[in-house]
């Protein structure tokens, strides 16, 4: 994919946020790419790093639309606590 075809959502200053947010989008079926991901693995504890989570600009839309959207705390608390157990 052409990097004019990329379009950045977010910035991080730790990958592992980056990640979480990537794996997010991509189990939603939104492939996704980290920019500047060797920047987190070579300076892993944060600072001004600016990481940047992209996607293709025709996914834009629905990718913002799945960030947007409200996450139920309380449930995800109980969904790992069962997936422990």
């Amino acid at each position: 994919m052409e990097k004019d075809d990329l379009v950045v959502l977010m910035t991080f200053d730790r990958i592992n946020n980056a990640s979480l947010h990537k794996s997010l989008l991509e189990s939603a079926g939104v492939e996704a790419y980290i920019l500047d991901e060797a920047m987190g693995t070579v300076f892993p504890v944060g600072g001004d790093l600016n990481i940047r989570l992209a996607v293709a600009r025709k996914d834009e839309k629905k990718a913002r639309e799945i960030l947007a959207a409200d996450f139920d705390k309380a449930a995800f608390k109980e969904e790992v606590k069962n997936t422990k157990e």
